[in-house]
């Protein structure tokens, strides 16, 4: 009668760290030389040949660093990045990825750096914070300063002026009451005040300065 025959399993995991396979030789063996195939042995009974094993050693994260991405600016100094992940040998020549916590922090390579773009930059329009709103109560006007400038902040005539950024506007704020008005030192000093607010010209800057207390309460 024919039986299997295994072998003994290997004393250690054949893999650096992790987990791995073992294996081990199966035959069917036996001295009863009978063709008969139900004399054979039987597949179902067949043991193992392979079993996961553990080795000794853990396995640690190792920092994987992909290609750098183009430089985000079209013109002048931008950045690239890159991804950066830790990786982890599983056994068995399989990696995955882990958390960043599996890897030395200290090894890290980084994942953005400046980068200079083929192409230099031409002047383009700066700005400067917004000023304070022309009035202290009601409806009023801020401004800017806009300049165009090149890259070492020269000024310059090339900026496209279809793109030129806003140099006036509207503000809010809280509304006007006769005696904010005459406190705030906000006072007429034009004589036809009156025809600037019946010809709604106090969203006008000059007019909303020389007559801000009738502008003022036209708005409030």
């Amino acid at each position: 009668m024919k039986s299997w025959y295994v072998t003994e399993w290997g004393n250690d995991c054949p893999v650096e760290c992790g987990e791995g396979k073992q294996t081990r030789e199966v035959v069917c063996y036996g001295t009863n030389t009978n063709t008969d195939p139900r004399r054979s042995c039987l597949q179902r009974d067949k043991p193992d040949t392979e079993r996961s094993c553990q080795s000794r050693r853990t396995c640690y994260g190792t920092w994987f660093s992909g290609p750098w991405e183009k430089c985000n600016a079209t013109c002048g100094s931008g950045y690239q990045n890159r991804d950066v992940v830790c990786i982890q040998n599983t056994g068995s020549g399989r990696f995955t990825i882990v958390s960043d916590y599996s890897c030395t922090w200290s090894d890290k390579p980084e994942n953005v750096k400046p980068c200079q773009s083929e192409q230099a930059c031409g002047p383009q329009w700066f700005m400067s914070n917004w000023g304070e709103c022309s009035v202290t109560c009601g409806k009023g006007r801020k401004s800017r300063d806009i300049q165009c400038l090149d890259t070492y902040g020269v000024p310059s005539n090339r900026c496209d002026i279809r793109q030129k950024p806003t140099e006036v506007e509207l503000c809010k704020q809280s509304p006007c009451t006769s005696q904010t008005v005459s406190d705030s030192g906000c006072r007429d000093r034009y004589s036809k005040c009156n025809l600037v607010v019946r010809r709604n010209l106090c969203d006008h800057v000059f007019y909303m300065n020389v007559c801000c207390s009738s502008c003022s309460r036209w708005k409030s």
